[in-house]
């Protein structure tokens, strides 16, 4: 049986669920249309307001707006209009929306150089005391069979950002393709796995065959997930399992709802 509901609006801050000595990280799997970018954006909203730096991989230009909302930079990576590429607010975009035009091989090099220099960033930023979020929208454009150290490079960033006051947020769909397939399973899966915190939105029914058997879950869970309404899902955060529907204040769907460009 699913425990009862666990409301976004009032318990998503500052990761209270997560238990001491555990890492920060986070993963969002769901299916699109599923609520993980409005999931993201009502958590990243809560985090800055504590405190936290933003760092934010975007595919989609769903958090450019946001950034702009916040007072932030957005740092355009197709080489348009945009902050420099030192950015120096504390809520930065990195737009990579040009590249998903590019061909596979250019696409997910040129993801891996973004990750890498906000990698950095995250890195440089431990001197300054503040816990650091660094979001990897569409993480599933950086699986790739034939070269499967690109998500080797993001398992490594989940296995150490911990040490710099980060927490790795890791938003993706295709879980089966794109992260447990054998060629990329060796990475994929522990990058997936390995977040203390996870956030199930509906799945579709072959990455939720998958996900069963990886995360135990339920019949009833499962039921959860195959029939979770937009913004609906399941919480798995060290021992706890509980049901989720995402709310926000009316403030936040008022800032969520301006910075939709």
């Amino acid at each position: 049986m699913v425990a009862s509901d666990f409301l976004v609006s009032t318990q998503l801050q500052g990761f209270p669920w997560q238990t001491e000595g555990a890492n920060q990280n986070v993963s969002i799997l769901g299916t699109s249309g599923s609520g993980k970018s409005f999931t993201a954006k009502v958590m990243l909203l809560r985090e800055f307001a504590r405190g936290a730096r933003i760092l934010a991989l975007d595919p989609e230009r769903e958090y450019c707006g946001l950034a702009k909302a916040a007072g932030g930079s957005v740092v355009d990576c197709g080489g348009g209009e945009g902050a420099p590429i030192s950015p120096a607010s504390d809520f930065t975009v990195f737009d990579i929306h040009a590249l998903t035009e590019a061909s596979d091989g250019v696409r997910r090099a040129q993801y891996l150089n973004v990750l890498g220099y906000a990698w950095d960033l995250v890195r440089e930023g431990q001197a300054s005391g503040r816990p650091t979020l660094l979001v990897v929208d569409e993480a599933w454009l950086l699986a790739d069979p034939q070269t499967p150290q690109a998500l080797g490079f993001l398992y490594r960033i989940a296995k150490r950002i911990r040490k710099y006051g980060g927490s790795l947020v890791v938003i993706t769909q295709n879980v089966v393709v794109d992260f447990l397939a054998p060629e990329l399973a060796r990475f994929g899966q522990p990058v997936i796995d390995s977040a203390s915190t996870k956030i199930l939105m509906r799945q579709e029914a072959k990455d939720l065959e998958a996900l069963r058997d990886l995360l135990r879950l339920t019949e009833a869970e499962c039921d959860l997930l195959s029939g979770a309404k937009r913004g609906e899902g399941l919480l798995l955060a060290g021992n706890q399992r509980v049901r989720l529907q995402v709310r926000a204040s009316a403030r936040e769907a008022e800032i969520i709802a301006g910075a939709t460009l």
